[in-house]
Order: C-alpha cells, then structure tokens, then sequence
C-alpha cells in the first residue's frame, strides 16, 4: 500500500525536513533546478565523466546534492579491454559509462533501460562521454 500525499503536504514535508538534510542549500537548489527544468542545461562532472542533470532523473539530483556516488562498487576492476558487459536496468548510464572506459573500443557495452524517458537520458550520456561501443 502506497501512501499518496497531496503537493501542499508533500511540500510542508519537504520545508519541515530541509533543515535536518545533509547538505539543505545543495537540495534546495537541485530541487529549483529541476522543478524549472533548467537542470537540462548543467553537465556534472563525476568519477572522470559527465552526466547531464536531468529534471527527472533521482541519480542525477544525488550526484547533484552529495558528489560523485562514492557507494558505488568500482565496476571496472572487474573487466578488461575488449570485454562484453551487460547493464541491465542502466538508467542514466553510472555504470555503463565507466565500464565503456574500462573495455575500450575493443570492448562493447549493452546497456539495457525499459523506461523511454530515462532511456534518452541514458543515450545523451553516453552521447556527452564520447562512447560508441
């Protein structure tokens, strides 16, 4: 069962529970970002690669409030040059765009995403990072 709370209630929440965050002025300057759209225009600089601040994408605003994802799992120590890797549920492409460095282009990357919104993210990231394979 999934509680569903309306925009005045969730908004009160969300003020209510600014000050006790982390980092409150990053979050609320991500949340005005994204609520603007004008995220679309930043590029985030993460782990030696780039990811465009999408308005919809949670990944996007968490690299946005906390810097690179530090708990992440490196990934790519696990495969070489010219290996086959399999992202399945790649999202904005956080794993798969390190793993398309890791494997060069003699390596190929599928990154598979059901959902056609996050899809395109995915695909402009690896568009900004240069990958083809």
């Amino acid at each position: 069962m999934s509680l569903h709370l309306s925009k005045p209630i969730r908004l009160m929440h969300f003020l209510f529970n600014l000050p006790k965050h982390e980092h409150p002025m990053r979050l609320l300057i991500c949340v005005f970002l994204q609520y603007t759209r004008l995220s679309s225009f930043i590029t985030l600089q993460t782990q030696g690669h780039k990811l465009r601040f999408h308005p919809r994408s949670a990944i996007a605003l968490a690299t946005w409030v906390y810097g690179s994802r530090k708990h992440d799992a490196d990934l790519s120590k696990y495969v070489k040059a010219g290996d086959n890797v399999v992202d399945v549920g790649a999202n904005i492409g956080t794993v798969s765009i390190p793993m398309a460095a890791a494997v060069g282009d003699e390596g190929r990357i599928i990154s598979i995403e059901p959902h056609p919104v996050i899809f395109r993210y995915l695909q402009e990231n690896l568009q900004l990072n240069g990958f083809k394979n």
